[in-house]
């Protein structure tokens, strides 16, 4: 009855991007370092993880051939997404959209500004030279 009961170590896997504001995580950070968030995912033994690092390397093999993860893994560029939005127009709002590495509430506020920018402020303009600035002119070329 007097046997010692010893405990195995646990290893605490976080993700690679916070997933409240999408900054990126070391390995052993508990909290988000830009907006505080816990970022623990799962705890696993340690014993069970040095067993799967076996099974981590054939998943990573498999990983580098699947071609959804290639193209998530290129939409989780910051860059490769604004460069899509410039040069995609609004198809490149789609990649900001399957992107993991910003939140909802920056996808908002990225598409509704760009809506903003880019259709809704050319319409104004259009509007404001068709009504305003060319109808003197054509009221005096009419007369």
């Amino acid at each position: 009855m007097n046997e010692l009961i010893t405990t195995q170590p646990v290893e605490i896997q976080t993700n690679q991007f916070c997933r409240a504001c999408g900054c990126t995580l070391l390995p052993n950070d508990n909290f988000c370092a830009q907006c505080g968030a816990g970022c623990r995912d799962l705890i696993v033994p340690s014993a069970a993880v040095i067993q799967g690092e076996h099974q981590d390397a054939q998943l990573n093999e498999v990983a580098t051939t699947d071609p959804a993860a290639t193209l998530q893994a290129v939409v989780n560029n910051r860059l490769f997404v604004f460069g899509m939005i410039a040069c995609a127009g609004p198809l490149g709002l789609l990649a900001l959209w399957f992107s993991q590495r910003f939140t909802n509430r920056a996808k908002v506020i990225t598409t509704v500004s760009y809506l903003l920018l880019f259709i809704v402020a050319p319409l104004a303009v259009i509007w404001y030279w068709l009504n305003i600035a060319l109808r003197p002119v054509v009221d005096v070329l009419g007369h």
